[in-house]
């Protein structure tokens, strides 16, 4: 999904390492924001700790699951 400039995916955990290395060695800035959990809502991280990301009908990203 791309948004204000930002492209957001989602990949299997184990992958994740690999993906954010190829993006720096092409000078792409990435991070893991969050992870998707079964059900309604997830897990939210900003600089690296884990911060409340609510579900809600009205959030386009939170209405993608």
């Amino acid at each position: 999904m791309i948004a204000s400039g930002a492209l957001l995916l989602t990949i299997p955990e184990p992958r994740a390492g690999r993906l954010l290395a190829a993006f720096r060695r092409r000078r792409i800035a990435a991070a893991v924001i969050g992870a998707v959990k079964a059900g309604r809502g997830g897990d939210a991280y900003r600089d690296a700790r884990r911060v409340r990301f609510e579900w809600s009908p009205r959030d386009e990203l939170t209405r993608l699951g």
